[in-house]
């Protein structure tokens, strides 16, 4: 029904909260999680009996919350949905404050260097960290682990702090994330993460973000430090 129905941010989450409620699979966030587990059952079974003899070829994914991974333990504890899928995904982004002690305030902006040689690689290690939670997790039920979102994550506030979605920008360009971005998808696939959807190819870079591997369509590839660290782990892990 949407994007990651495991939080209500999003009109699906709050369908599936409401929905959940109404059946009375659970109470709070669980009559949630277990609304996921029913639909994604009722769908794996469906896509499943279609293809018949081909059903190998169907993979099931549920996602779950990669910084919780209690949400990751009531989701496949519902209804026994683990039994109907074939994949555990997991949104595992990176990022690091931009100021001192994250207060988010422009005066208290951190430089450049601050970030990349320690803020990033130390949030690169505790998502790994995360990761290999979840993975303990699945590895109960025999399920894979895939990222349905992945990459940088680094978030500046919007409003008048103007300094810190500079310095976002900034970051994104800089040709250490190059090295960031092979460190982190290396670490992804020693973690167990078997395929890695990274959010996205192409996107201007703001104030909401800097999401795209390329800022547009008609930028080199080859000055782009993230788009080279992909290209450079595809290179070396491509099996075909």
């Amino acid at each position: 029904y949407s994007n990651e129905v495991w939080h209500q941010g999003f009109e699906g989450g709050q369908y599936a909260q409401r929905k959940g409620m109404e059946q009375k699979l659970g109470t709070g966030d669980d009559a949630r999680f277990c609304f996921l587990a029913q639909r994604t059952k009722f769908i794996s079974k469906t896509f499943k009996e279609v293809f018949g003899a081909e059903k190998s070829r169907v993979n099931i994914v549920i996602a779950s919350q990669v910084v919780n991974p209690d949400v990751t333990i009531r989701i496949l504890a519902c209804q026994e949905v683990h039994k109907e899928i074939e994949y555990l995904a997991l949104g595992p982004y990176f990022g690091a404050p931009l100021t001192k002690g994250d207060t988010q305030q422009d005066s208290d902006l951190l430089s450049i260097d601050e970030v990349m040689k320690s803020g990033l690689k130390e949030g690169i290690r505790n998502n790994i960290q995360l990761v290999k939670e979840h993975k303990a997790i699945a590895d109960k039920y025999n399920l894979k682990i895939a990222a349905y979102e992945a990459g940088q994550g680094i978030w500046a506030p919007g409003g008048d702090q103007k300094l810190q979605q500079e310095l976002a920008v900034q970051i994104n360009r800089d040709s250490r994330m190059e090295h960031l971005y092979l460190d982190y998808l290396r670490a992804m696939r020693s973690a167990g993460i078997e395929l890695i959807n990274h959010f996205t190819i192409i996107g201007q870079y703001g104030r909401y973000g800097s999401w795209g591997l390329l800022e547009a369509n008609d930028v080199d590839p080859l000055k782009s430090p993230k788009f080279r660290g992909v290209t450079k782990f595809i290179e070396e892990t491509k099996t075909c």
